[in-house]
């Protein structure tokens, strides 16, 4: 069991399952960088419960961003 369990509410617990935190990624054959305005990805693009924004912008705050 990870310590920050015991800290972490259901909800945060939900946030990380939702946005693939944990998970592998892998680069694929050819991997590229390419950054697009990160704020989005940070804050989302209208205030929306974060648990409906990291379906969109799996990093984002929701509306406390």
């Amino acid at each position: 069991m990870p310590v920050w369990d015991d800290i972490l509410t259901p909800r945060d617990k939900e946030v990380f399952a939702l946005s693939g935190f944990g998970k592998e990624a892998g680069l694929g054959q050819r991997p590229a960088l390419l950054i697009i305005d990160v704020n989005y990805n940070f804050t989302g693009d209208k205030p929306e419960p974060i648990l409906t924004s990291v379906k969109r912008f799996r990093t984002s705050c929701g509306e406390e961003g």
